[in-house]
């Protein structure tokens, strides 16, 4: 996983770095933004094709106008997946918007680059530990209930109050926009995955 625009002065960064941390993930995380040498006491790339390996999975915390060209730079170098928290893709009767959401869209099918959002909060594997929620997630546990929720803030108000009452989860996906990935891809993988039992 790499974090593209990690920032010591993001809040969004900084919670997302601490989930995976705290999560027991097992992967490796890779922080990227050119301005750095370090941050959290690792180190930071200044993009890209500077890191050891391909990050199989990018999560863009970017300027709207640098997301396609991170994510032609990811799939070139054999990235697999992106999360993309920025908005500015379709959102609304922007034109500008309007034709970044046709562009992210054809890059995907191009490049064969899956993307969560854009203009999402992330998603959440729980029992892998790959948190990638831009807030505290202190309660969430492993468990049977599969979430999928167009709207992030909405998201983390249900995981808040179905984790004080004991509900525990399998997968929890903010949506965003669904430029690419959309409710029947979320829904067709939770109906084959076998840690899931429900799904909201």
């Amino acid at each position: 996983v790499a974090i593209v625009g990690a920032s010591p002065k993001g809040r969004w960064p900084t919670l997302i770095f601490q989930n995976l941390k705290n999560s027991g993930f097992q992967g490796k995380v890779y922080l990227v933004n050119p301005n750095y040498q370090e941050i959290w006491d690792e180190r930071c790339y200044p993009n890209l094709a500077a890191l050891p390996e391909p990050a199989e999975h990018l999560l863009l915390l970017v300027p709207t106008q640098a997301v396609l060209r991170t994510l032609e730079e990811g799939a070139r170098l054999g990235s697999k997946a992106a999360t993309i928290y920025s908005a500015g893709f379709g959102e609304g009767e922007d034109a500008q918007g309007q034709e970044r959401a046709r562009a992210l869209r054809e890059l995907c099918r191009r490049t064969r680059l899956v993307c969560c959002g854009p203009n999402c909060m992330g998603t959440n594997s729980v029992s892998s530990g790959l948190l990638c929620f831009p807030t505290a997630l202190p309660l969430l546990r492993s468990g049977p209930v599969g979430l999928v929720f167009q709207s992030g803030g909405s998201l983390g108000n249900w995981m808040k109050g179905a984790g004080e009452r004991g509900i525990s989860f399998s997968y929890a996906v903010s949506s965003g926009n669904e430029v690419d990935l959309d409710l029947v891809d979320y829904l067709s993988f939770l109906v084959d995955d076998p840690e899931t039992r429900i799904i909201a």
